[in-house]
């Protein structure tokens, strides 16, 4: 396309300052006749193992968007990017993301959450769609390649293990991971380091429960020893599209957003008249805040209700304690999450101990949390209780269209995926409108002329505040809490007349996309309007906050009704103001997030 192709001839000189920004890196490739090999990709200085190092020593990659937005400038906009044993490619300009749509199979894949997928196999959990559709193969460990893709010591009938696939055995719904380590022929050791050997497989499958445990275990390849874990078999390709449009129905169609819109009202109501009461105790008519606090337990209340069809009471003086803790278990779990994505288990287990355990606390509250809502909605349906619209979980349970599990598995996805990625973004957007009055007040004048059609009937939200979606657009683009998209090409693809090919792992980088002068006039300014005005950046280029194809996020639009609605009734009644004018320090902890936020003063409005 012709609009596309405007995004590579970008604006000289560097976008925000950067130290030691090229010239170089400013334009996009030119195009040569001959399409260029993968091998002639540009690659980001540094030893892959080092940054492992890195994320070890430093906990986490907190700058992890900052040091890609300045690699994009010194090398283009596309390069290679490797960290442990992992392989990947960036790019971030928007005729990437068509041409990656265009090549998408109908089973798209991404990088899987090996720290996330662990858990799982540790506590026999079934995945959600979101973990679903992960790779296929024998993850190899040895002397100089670990982590690295590779094949069996010999091809063979000896070498190849059972189940006629190289890399592992079926075992259910997946195939046993072979992790080969360059052990002693014949001085195999348990999983747990003991010095018992492990037994010797001789290509017949394992059947007992130290294997599914994740025992190290002889292949019969020489010098060879295996770590067996699980991973996403192929059938995950279409159980993830079975599982993904039976849920559909019930959480993405806009009959869904139709029924539980009304719920997610009621709670951003309750949020304004609580912060109102707060405020008007005031002698001043005012209240200074650090407003984060009270954006979670509106993210919780709201996802909750949705959900499960309960409401938690957090806006009371004294909230539940539970919520409390399920927010400190999201922090913990989305920080070792970065400190584990990308350093191979077998690595970790020994160096991050207490990281894993952390972790594993985390998810094991985050289960319980849910669990217990999922089985008092259970047991209310199975008893026969009248029915009405009671939220998600219960539409599913009713419809009875997959397993128990499955619900769980995906129930529980929604509940950890729908707190931080929507409070963020908030926080975010009120600090913008804060420090950009005239942009709030235009924002208020449109509440307040739809505040009859939207309080008669909440789903005209949508339709009625076009300049708040273009707000919440915008902070988006500036602060996009999930950093990258990302896709496994399952077939070969030319970008930026590179070819890349099948089984790349291509990141995306929206910081860098969202801010590309190129695209966005001024991109360093918060203004909404210019996803409205048919002459600007905003209408000629996609929103892909939430992703895009038929892998985008599963729960976009109850996330956009949240926003929508806590700002459409706090505008009505507030003024948010703040004496802090400078940017606010973002860091990457899995999902985008400010490091510090600045106080706000919330004003009554009489």
């Amino acid at each position: 396309m012709a609009l596309w192709a405007k995004a590579r001839v970008w604006m000289a000189g560097p976008w925000l300052s950067l130290h030691r920004a090229r010239t170089l890196g400013t334009r996009a490739t030119p195009t040569p006749k001959a399409v260029l090999p993968f091998e002639a990709v540009p690659r980001c200085p540094g030893h892959r193992w080092m940054r492992v190092l890195q994320i070890w020593k430093e906990q986490g990659s907190e700058n992890i968007h900052l040091d890609m937005h300045q690699t994009f400038q010194e090398l283009g906009p596309i390069f290679r990017y490797d960290v442990g044993g992992r392989h990947m490619v960036f790019v971030m300009l928007p005729e990437d993301v068509e041409r990656l749509q265009q090549v998408e199979s109908p089973h798209p894949r991404r990088m899987f959450l090996e720290p996330w997928l662990a858990y799982r196999q540790d506590r026999g959990l079934t995945c959600g769609v979101f973990l679903l559709c992960g790779r296929v193969g024998m993850r190899t460990e040895g002397a100089g390649s670990l982590g690295a893709e590779r094949k069996p010591a010999r091809e063979d009938p000896e070498a190849r293990l059972p189940g006629n696939h190289p890399g592992g055995w079926r075992d259910g719904d997946h195939w046993l991971q072979m992790q080969i380590l360059p052990i002693p022929w014949g001085s195999c050791v348990p999983w747990g380091g003991g010095g018992e050997p492990g037994p010797f497989l001789q290509g017949q499958k394992k059947k007992d429960d130290a294997c599914r445990q994740g025992a190290r275990t002889c292949t019969g390849l020489r010098g060879a020893c295996v770590w067996v874990g699980l991973l996403p078999s192929s059938r995950n390709g279409p159980q993830w599209r079975l599982d993904r449009l039976r849920l559909n129905p019930d959480v993405l169609s806009l009959q869904a957003v139709q029924k539980y819109t009304p719920l997610v009202d009621r709670v951003a109501r309750d949020f304004s008249r609580a912060l109102k009461a707060r405020v008007v105790q005031n002698a001043r008519g005012s209240l200074t805040l650090d407003i984060r606090p009270s954006i979670f337990h509106y993210a919780i209340e709201a996802s909750h209700l949705v959900l499960y069809g309960e409401q938690l009471g957090l806006f009371a003086q004294h909230p539940n304690p539970d919520s409390l803790n399920f927010i400190h278990a999201l922090e913990a779990m989305f920080k070792s999450t970065v400190q584990l994505m990308f350093v191979p288990r077998s690595l970790s287990r020994w160096t991050s101990a207490s990281v894993w355990n952390e972790h594993f606390e985390a998810w094991d509250y985050i289960f319980q949390y849910a669990n217990r809502a999922i089985r008092r909605i259970y047991q209310e349906l199975a008893l026969g209780h009248p029915w009405r619209y009671s939220g998600i979980v219960a539409e599913l349970l009713m419809r009875a269209d997959m397993t128990l599990d499955t619900i769980k598995a995906n129930s529980i996805d929604l509940t950890a995926g729908s707190v931080d990625t929507t409070a963020f973004p908030l926080l975010m957007t009120l600090f913008e409108l804060a420090r950009n009055p005239e942009v709030q007040q235009a924002l208020r004048q449109e509440s307040l002329v739809a505040e009859a059609r939207v309080s008669e009937n909440p789903q005209r939200a949508t339709t009625e505040l076009p300049l708040l979606r273009a707000a919440l657009k915008e902070t988006l683009r500036l602060y996009p809490v999930g950093v990258f998209l990302e896709r496994q090409v399952s077939s070969d693809v030319v970008l930026q007349n590179y070819h890349i090919p099948a089984g790349t792992l291509v990141k995306v980088l929206l910081y860098s996309l969202g801010r590309n002068p190129a695209m966005f006039t001024r991109p360093e300014r918060y203004q909404p309007q210019r996803w409205l005005d048919s002459r600007a950046s905003g209408t000629r280029f996609p929103h892909l906050a939430f992703g895009f194809g038929v892998r985008q996020c599963l729960g976009r639009r109850l996330a956009e009704v949240e926003m929508l609605l806590l700002l459409h009734h706090v505008l009505k009644n507030f003024l948010v103001e703040t004496l802090v004018q400078e940017d606010v320090k973002m860091i990457y902890r899995f999902v985008l997030m400010p490091s510090t936020l600045p106080l706000l003063t919330f004003r009554a409005i009489s």
